[in-house]
C-alpha cells in the first residue's frame, strides 16, 4: 500500500485529513439544522427550484432523506475525528466504508439526474463525487499509516512535516 505524508500536494496529511473530519462534521450539521428548518415551514403545493416545479411532498421527501443521511454522516465524521486522535484504525476504517457506500450513492444520484437531462445537476452531483473520491485515498492513506504505526501527532516525531532551519 502506498502512502504519502502530504495531501493536498502540500498540507500534511495529519493536519489535512482533521480539517477533513472537522469541516464534513460542519457541513453535514449545517445540512441537518437546514433540512429541519425548511421541513418545517408549510406552503402551497408547488415550489420552484432551478427553474422546475416540484409537488411539496417530493421536496418534504428529499428533505427527510438528507436530513436522515446527514444525521448519519455526522455520526461518522465524528468517528474519524476519534480513530484520528486516538489512532483507532478501526474508526477510520469505517468512515472509509461509509464514505464507499456514500460515493456509489452519489454516482448513482449524478447517472439518474443525467437520464433526466439534468445536465447542470448531474455535472455537479459528479465533480462532489470525484473530489470525495479524493478525500476517502486521503482517509485510505491515513488508515494505513496508523496501522503500521507512522501516524502521530507528536512534534518530536520523526519531524517528517516540519523544516527547521538553524542558523
Amino acid at each position: 500500500m502506498h502512502t504519502s505524508m502530504k495531501c493536498c500536494f502540500c498540507v500534511p496529511i495529519k493536519f489535512g485529513v482533521v480539517a477533513f473530519g472537522i469541516g464534513s462534521l460542519i457541513i453535514f450539521s449545517v445540512l441537518v439544522i437546514t433540512s429541519s428548518i425548511i421541513l418545517g415551514i408549510e406552503e402551497g403545493n408547488e415550489m420552484t427550484i432551478a427553474s422546475m416545479k416540484f409537488k411539496v411532498f417530493s421536496i418534504n421527501a428529499i428533505l427527510v432523506s438528507v436530513l436522515i443521511v446527514s444525521m448519519i454522516a455526522a455520526l461518522f465524521s465524528i468517528l474519524l475525528i476519534i480513530g484520528i486522535f486516538k489512532y483507532y484504525p478501526g474508526l477510520v476504517l469505517t468512515y472509509f466504508a461509509f464514505g464507499v457506500l456514500i460515493t456509489m450513492l452519489m454516482m448513482l444520484a449524478s447517472l439518474l439526474f443525467l437520464i433526466n437531462n439534468y445536465w447542470y445537476i448531474s455535472l455537479t452531483s459528479f465533480l462532489i463525487t470525484a473530489f470525495y473520491f479524493y478525500w476517502l485515498t486521503v482517509v485510505y492513506s491515513v488508515y494505513g499509516l496508523i496501522q503500521k504505526g507512522d501516524f502521530s501527532f507528536d512534534l518530536e516525531d520523526k519531524m517528517d512535516d516540519a523544516l527547521l532551519i538553524v542558523e
